[in-house]
């Protein structure tokens, strides 16, 4: 029997791409590879999508987009089965944007029988060519997928898990035995919300691309007659994976701090990538004699495991004082009742406190009185209460192709409407 690798990745911020400042649309010719695939490349300020569809019916593939902050960038595609579907250089000049081509392998197989690319991060060994679900915001075709080949681990981010609630039922799920979530914050209300529904709770991992990705991952406890290990504990993203060293450290002096004190997450391990090709400059700033400095808030407790509070670039400074974005979303959803989410935090200057909340939202606006109110009653901080006039209301929150909210977008949103 024909043995195949199957590649798979968390989309955990899967590439380096290019930030230009012009807006353009090329194609890639895939003509002479195979005449079923065509990929069509967007490229907008700050973001590059890439499109891969089939040529004969136009039927999209898979899509992924990335943002970096290059003029040119290298991006490398894969197909499940490990051939490599180009590798490109963009290029962006005073006379407008060009993509080429660097390289082109002949082994690429038809779209009929290709699987989505897949960024090769982990390796999985199957016995026979495996099934494909390529749309994971499809969730009734995810619940039939699920249901139909009895799969039992679920990786997923928790816009997704959102998702699968309000388009799945219990039993489509039921042969589930792990939910392992990443790539952003899985709240308490989310977690507590999916375990209710489909008898199974979600646990949380935690990782960056310049990781390989995973950084540390939740369990399963482990039981037997007269002993019992925690794997997880309930907010913490899990403990570090073998061979992977944390630290939590000042962000100023980078001093270590002790046990339960928030600060700097830096990583060091076989995991730590050597650099970012071609810009030793991003090098430096992120690594730090042999540390990778993650930009992350976090705390470990005295049992090695490891919580993520919020972004470094996350955080206001607001009449002197840091106000993390996560922990005011996290109480706005709780005040409104909330187990998806409807609200997203950001900030803009302000001329008197240094900088404002802004919240952007697809929420009831005659609520929003309602829920300032709880939020007082729950004891947040005068601070960390956004102003009423500062709701604004959009059609739909931004996304990445992740399901993670465009943080970049909804601060650009901000910045027009209020400055």
């Amino acid at each position: 029997m024909r043995r195949t690798t199957v590649k798979l990745a968390l989309l955990l911020g899967l590439f380096c791409l290019a930030a230009v400042p012009l807006q353009a649309q090329v194609t890639l010719s895939f003509t002479g590879v195979s005449d079923n695939i065509a990929g069509d490349v967007t490229i907008g300020e700050a973001q590059l999508t890439v499109v891969v569809t089939d040529a004969g019916s136009g039927q999209v593939l898979f899509t992924f987009l990335n943002v970096g902050p290059d003029a040119s960038s290298i991006t490398d595609v894969y197909f499940d089965d490990g051939s490599l579907l180009g590798i490109a250089s963009i290029d962006n000049s005073d006379s407008g944007v060009s993509f080429t081509e660097l390289a082109r392998p002949g082994n690429l197989p038809s779209a009929n029988d290709a699987s989505p690319p897949f960024v090769t991060t982990a390796g999985f060994s199957a016995d026979s060519d495996p099934p494909a679900q390529p749309n994971p915001l499809d969730a009734p075709a995810v619940g039939d997928f699920i249901h139909r080949y009895r799969v039992t681990i679920l990786l997923a981010t928790p816009t997704f898990l959102q998702l699968y609630m309000r388009g799945c039922t219990p039993a489509q799920l039921g042969s589930l035995r792990l939910v392992l979530t990443g790539a952003e914050k899985l709240s308490e209300r989310l977690a507590s919300a999916f375990e209710e529904q489909f008898g199974i709770r979600p646990l949380e991992g935690y990782g960056s691309t310049e990781c390989s990705p995973v950084i540390a991952v939740s369990v399963p406890d482990f039981r037997a007659p007269g002993f019992f290990q925690p794997g997880s504990r309930r907010g913490f993203v899990g403990q570090p994976l073998p061979g992977v060293a944390v630290r939590i450290v000042d962000p100023d002096s980078f001093e270590p701090l002790s046990a339960d004190e928030q600060g700097m997450l830096i990583v060091r391990g076989p995991n730590v990538m050597k650099g970012y090709l071609g810009r030793d400059d991003l090098t430096q700033s992120v690594l730090r004699e042999g540390w990778y400095v993650t930009g992350d808030i976090a705390l470990v407790n005295e049992d090695g495991f490891l919580k993520i509070t919020d972004r470094l670039s996350r955080f206001s400074k607001i009449g002197g004082e840091m106000v993390a974005h996560g922990k005011v979303e996290e109480a706005l959803h709780q005040a409104a009742e909330l187990d998806h989410q409807v609200f997203s935090v950001t900030a803009v200057a302000d001329d008197r406190k240094g900088e404002s909340l802004v919240v952007i939202h697809v929420h009831d606006e005659e609520a929003i009185p309602e829920i300032l109110k709880k939020l007082g009653e729950m004891g947040l901080p005068n601070l960390f209460i956004p102003r009423k006039d500062r709701f604004l209301k959009v059609d739909e929150l931004p996304v990445l192709g992740t399901g993670k909210i465009n943080l970049k977008e909804a601060k650009r949103i901000a910045t027009e409407h209020f400055e």
